[in-house]
Order: C-alpha cells, then sequence, then structure tokens
C-alpha cells in the first residue's frame, strides 16, 4: 500500500483504528541477474509490444520477456550493433526499433536486423539515440545528441540550433499527438513543438518550470504531461496554458523525476530518481511506493511502461526490473487489516503513550501541523511505551506510523 498523501481534514480521524498492512509478495516481482536472465540489472527503457512481450533495454544487451520466457540479444550473439541500449519503440508494422548509445539506430523484425542506420551510412545526425517516435504515416522521428532527425523511408530531415529555432540538439524524449504534432523534450533546451515549424518554450518566456524535460505522455484530454530532474511533475495544455506539481505546492514526494506514462483512467504513474514509483490520481492526490514502503527494490529507477491489463514494468538503476501489479496490492490489503491501538489519544499531565499492535518492527514519527519532525522512534516489539516529552507545546500533532508495506497517520492532542 502507497504512503497516501492526506489533507488536514482526512487526517482528523479517531486515534484507535485500523492499519493496512500487506505483505504483498505477489504485487511485486524483481526480475534481475540472479534469478532470471536478465542480461544487466542496470534497465534504461522498457517497451511492450502488441503481443505484450516485454522489451527491455540494459546496459548489456537487449531483452525480450514473453512473461514465461527470455530471450537476449548482444552484440556477441545477435547482429545488434551495441550492448548499451537507451531506447526502444515499436512501430505500427510490429517492428521494435532500438536506440544504442554509440551505434545508432536498429530495426529488429522478431527473426531478422533488418535495418541499421548510423551517421556515416544515412543522415543520421549523432550515433547517441536516445529517443525513437512514429507519426500516423509510421515515419521515424528519432531524437539524438545531434538534434532531431526525420527519415520518411527514402530523405533524412535534421534539425538543430543552426538551422531551427530548437535551443539545443540534445533531444531526450519525443511524443506525437493525434494531430501529427512532435513534442518534443530536450537537454536544457526546454520543449519544442513541430508543426511544419518548431516553436519553443523555455522557463525564459513561458512557465515552463524547467529546461529539461526526460519523459512526456499525453492524458485524455490531450495535455502533454512531463517529467522534469529539478522542478517536478508539468503539463501543457497548449498557448499559456500549464499546470506544475512541485514539493512546494504538493505533496509530490521529489521533484527529480525521469519517466512518465499515463494510464487510460488518466491515472499518471512517474518513476523518479530518489523516491521510487509516485502516483498521481484526480487533481491533486499523489501517492508513491519506494524501499520503505513496499517490495521496491531501490529508490533510483530509470524508465517505466504499462500494459493493457494495468501491470507497472519499471527500470531501476542497479536492481533489474520490476513487475508491479497494484491492483493484487490493493486487494491484499484490503484482506490483511491488523489492529492498532494507540492511548491515551490526549495528552495532559503525562509524556508516555502506548503502541500496541498485532505487527512489529514500525518506525513512528511525530510531527507538528507543519510537517516538522519533533520525535521519532523504531518500535521493535508488539506493544511499547514510547516518551514524547519533546511535545511541548499545546495542541495538535499528528504520529505517522511506517510499517514495511503501509504508513497510517493519526492524531493526538497536547492540552
Amino acid at each position: 500500500m502507497p504512503i497516501k498523501s492526506i489533507s488536514i481534514l482526512t487526517l482528523l480521524i479517531t486515534l484507535i483504528g485500523n492499519v493496512f498492512f500487506a505483505s504483498a509478495q505477489n504485487a511485486w516481482i524483481i526480475y534481475d541477474t540472479n534469478n532470471s536472465d536478465l542480461p544487466f540489472n542496470t534497465v534504461s527503457c522498457i517497451a511492450i509490444d502488441s503481443a505484450g512481450n516485454k522489451w527491455v533495454g540494459t546496459d548489456y544487451g537487449l531483452a525480450m520477456f514473453d512473461d514465461t520466457n527470455w530471450t537476449v540479444y548482444t552484440t556477441q550473439n545477435s547482429s545488434l550493433p551495441d550492448n548499451v541500449i537507451r531506447s526502444i519503440n515499436v512501430d505500427r508494422n510490429g517492428d521494435i526499433w532500438v536506440g544504442t548509445f554509440s551505434a545508432g539506430l536498429v530495426k529488429f523484425d522478431g527473426v531478422d536486423w533488418t535495418t541499421h542506420y548510423y551517421t556515416q551510412n544515412s543522415g543520421l545526425p549523432d550515433d547517441f539515440v536516445r529517443a525513437i517516435a512514429f507519426d500516423s504515416n509510421n515515419e521515424l522521428w528519432i531524437g539524438t545528441t545531434g538534434g532531431l532527425a526525420h527519415f520518411n523511408g527514402t530523405t533524412w530531415t535534421v534539425w538543430n540550433p543552426f538551422n531551427s529555432d530548437l535551443e539545443t540538439a540534445n533531444i531526450a524524449c519525443i511524443a506525437i499527438d493525434d494531430n501529427d504534432v512532435k513534442h518534443i523534450g530536450t537537454i536544457n533546451g526546454g520543449l519544442s513543438l513541430f508543426d511544419g515549424s518548431i516553436v519553443t518554450y523555455t522557463n525564459w518566456n513561458s512557465n515552463l518550470p524547467d529546461n529539461t524535460i526526460l519523459s512526456s505522455d499525453f492524458d485524455i484530454s490531450g495535455f502533454l504531461w512531463f517529467a522534469t530532474p529539478a522542478a517536478g511533475l508539468a503539463a501543457h495544455g497548449g498557448g499559456n496554458s500549464w499546470q506544475w506539481f512541485h514539493s512546494i505546492n504538493s505533496t509530490i514526494p521529489s521533484n527529480s523525476l525521469n519517466g512518465i506514462v499515463i494510464a487510460p483512467n488518466n491515472d499518471k504513474y512517474i518513476t523518479s530518481l530518489d523516491a521510487g514509483i509516485i502516483k498521481l490520481e484526480g487533481v491533486d492526490n499523489f501517492s508513491w511506493w519506494n524501499t520503505m514502503n513496499s517490495n521496491l527494490p531501490e529508490n533510483h529507477l530509470t524508465s517505466i511502461a504499462r500494459e493493457d491489463n494495468g501491470i507497472i514494468w519499471v527500470g531501476t538503476n542497479t536492481s533489474g526490473l520490476v513487475r508491479f501489479d497494484e491492483p493484487l496490492l490493493d486487494a491484499i490489503s484490503e484482506r490483511e487489516i491488523e489492529q492498532l491501538h494507540i492511548y491515551p489519544s490526549v495528552i495532559k499531565e503525562h509524556d508516555l503513550i502506548t503502541v500496541s499492535s498485532s505487527v512489529k518492527d514500525i518506525t513512528i514519527r511525530v510531527r507538528n501541523v507543519s510537517g516538522q519532525l519533533i520525535h521519532q522512534k523504531y518500535l521493535s516489539n508488539f506493544t511499547n511505551t514510547i516518551n514524547v516529552s519533546s511535545i511541548q507545546q499545546p495542541g495538535i500533532y499528528f504520529l505517522e506510523l511506517d510499517f514495511k508495506y503501509a504508513t497510517t497517520i493519526l492524531k493526538l492532542i497536547k492540552l
């Protein structure tokens, strides 16, 4: 169960209550080099084809996983030109396109490596391919560190700061909307929209919060949502229509984001460099999963993809590939309710409270209404007495109790 961001009104709940606690072993599955044929534990990109096969780019080869079997392609056993994979996408014909760190772009039809484009045999401006996209005609749009490239099957066209209004040649992501407008996220060059000509938004000429955009996706209203590495989560609805969520104006747990995928119900799933998986439901309801409240193996994530059945796949920096089945996690949480009792709920003439639970290994934190940490203690037994003499001023305080797979927040009053 993720940590939920809760309003002050929601926090004013009865102190004696229930907390969800889930072992959630089947909701999280970790694939790494020790328990699978994944070739390397650094997973940089993930794509899912129409058959549900997962194509996983690592720092030592490309892997295909069909939920049962692994097939691994490297420079040693195939025509893959480079083992360091940086981007993957599937075109309308079902062909797999793979962008590499130093050898350009290659196409795989499931049997043969049929096409290899690189700087010496094509118009590709650089051999580091960060992004791959396809327009309504199934034509290639490629983001490299040397500019934006378009290939229509015959002719190459390249845009960079010298021949266009791009602010930088370093292209990080490309999203193409239903009108074939290309939304180009860059490294230190803002967001560029290309529809015959290029219009660029930066934090100098617009409300774009960060000039680096690492990942983007469209919601059901056509808004482009994007992950930034320093300024949190933002969205662009066209023109001067912007939204921005960061650690000051929302409960998002990190501003360091690098991946996003949006579900058909408009829920946003986001990967971060330091806070695990973040979910945005509705207008501003953030929740998250990290190493403290879930089986996620590390908080530094690199990539994210979503299957049609709702299963989320996440790449990690050093811990392999993660399969996350959120509905299963919720079902387990609802079944395994543990009783938690804290008394007294009102402190008047003493500074001792007792925490009694049918589980142990809980971290308890006391915070004031501003969120400032007042007291913290690790509880290793089923019943614990806690001295909260650090609560000196009368008022409302909140007890944040962290279990291994859940967090609950309750009220404490000091008279």
